[in-house]
């Protein structure tokens, strides 16, 4: 899980977001998880390469067969982290950003 910041402490804001790379590990977990108990659905994910939207997680959630978009946005990189570790995963990021 993401390391929590207490309010007030001296860091800086680049030192409060999480790693690409451990943001890369969630998302992998997190596509895992919606694969193997969502099958008719895909989840792409990715990182902002354009660098607009920083610390956050594109999601992408589509039907495998007819290919419709079900959703499409940004949350934060520790929603994502969040959502891989918990049982619900799209239940999750729907509550989260509803």
């Amino acid at each position: 899980m993401p390391a929590i910041v207490q309010a007030g402490s001296k860091t800086s804001a680049a030192e409060t977001q999480l790693d690409s790379s451990k943001v890369q590990q969630f998302i992998d977990r997190l596509k895992a998880k919606v694969e193997s108990t969502q099958s008719t659905f895909i989840l792409e994910a990715g990182l902002d390469p354009n660098g607009q939207h920083p610390n956050q997680v594109l999601l992408e959630l589509r039907d495998k067969i007819t290919k419709q978009v079900f959703f499409s946005y940004y949350v934060p990189a520790d929603q994502v982290a969040k959502a891989a570790e918990s049982e619900n995963p799209v239940g999750l990021i729907l509550q989260n950003k509803a």
